[in-house]
């Protein structure tokens, strides 16, 4: 004879049997639940440049848009790696977020050996933020104001051109040394810590060109202090309309966006990924938010998980292809 109490227990039994086995769209889950505490967002470089501005005004609209805080923690260090590793190993249930850039998850894994991480299998991918224009900047004295004129001028130079980059493997690099490929080599690469120290060398003529941001060179360029000879990338800039692309000087020149976008700790749930995706992208798409990217210079680029996966990998064997065609030495 079953007593009450032992009838209750097997009861109990049978209905956590029956939950275990009920399909996921009917169980609870994270995702479900999610925000439901403080998201941390680690930005891998020092406060006030453009990684952190956007995280932090996108933080911003996030916590009005959950009602939860949406934390920026800077933690600059070995080139962004330092930040990239501390989301690596955070456990992967939403609340800790990494802003990355197509130097740090690509570009890098290129250009330095025994790389600490993995970008495709170390982090879980969620969605683009933003495409940050590039722009090829020459002081007033240089003779050129198209790519074209700037190659033929570089190759009666009589000796190298220098040209200055935000560090060597980056994307401003890479930009360079693929116009280096018009110019028959002529063009130097001169490696700084930042874009910043290499515009004011290029107003005050210490290097004659510079492979900068847009945002960076646009106010000078108004000013008249230096001269944007074209936008790096296929179409021309939101913010910038009137100035030319490279490729419309020289049709063969492509390189892909120069992109920021944001990224979780390895083996997240799907479901999990979807719902940040879907708030992310979401949010970013709301037009005071893109109004407020427009003004730093940048340009909103969101797409799903899967085709930010893509595009990372697109990436990786573009670059891969150009620094074997253009014989781009990637020892640092």
């Amino acid at each position: 004879m079953t007593t009450p109490s032992r009838r209750h227990a097997l009861q109990l039994g049978m209905f956590a049997a029956l939950a275990a086995a009920l399909p996921p769209t009917m169980a609870a889950s994270a995702s479900d639940t999610w925000p439901d505490k403080a998201v941390r967002i680690v930005v891998p470089y020092s406060p006030g440049g453009s990684a952190d501005i956007l995280s932090r005004e996108l933080a911003q609209h996030l916590s009005v848009a959950t009602g939860q805080s949406f934390i920026v923690d800077n933690r600059p260090g070995a080139g962004g790696w330092a930040g990239a590793q501390s989301v690596m190993r955070a456990d992967p249930d939403g609340y800790t977020l990494l802003l990355a850039t197509n130097g740090s998850h690509g570009l890098s894994q290129l250009f330095i050996p025994n790389s600490p991480f993995d970008p495709f299998t170390d982090f879980t991918h969620i969605t683009p933020a933003v495409m940050m224009p590039m722009a090829i900047v020459v002081n007033p004295s240089v003779p050129a104001t198209n790519a074209t004129e700037l190659v033929e001028w570089a190759k009666k130079e009589p000796g190298e051109v220098s040209f200055g980059v935000a560090g060597i493997g980056s994307p401003h690099h890479l930009a360079g040394e693929n116009l280096n490929g018009y110019a028959d080599g002529k063009f130097s690469a001169v490696a700084y810590k930042g874009t910043g120290q290499s515009i004011i060398d290029v107003i005050g003529g210490h290097i004659p060109m510079v492979v900068s941001s847009l945002a960076a060179a646009l106010p000078h360029h108004k000013q008249e202090r230096l001269r944007i000879i074209g936008m790096v990338e296929a179409e021309r800039a939101a913010a910038a309309p009137d100035i030319p692309t490279i490729g419309e000087s020289l049709p063969d020149y492509v390189m892909p966006d120069t992109w920021m976008g944001y990224m979780g700790p390895p083996n997240m749930d799907p479901a999990l990924t979807a719902r940040i995706n879907e708030l992310f992208v979401t949010t970013l798409q709301k037009p005071e938010v893109q109004k407020s990217i427009d003004e730093l210079g940048l340009q909103v680029l969101t797409s799903s998980p899967e085709a930010f996966s893509q595009r990372m990998k697109d990436d990786v064997e573009f670059f891969k292809k150009m620094i074997k065609d253009r014989n781009i030495k990637t020892e640092l």
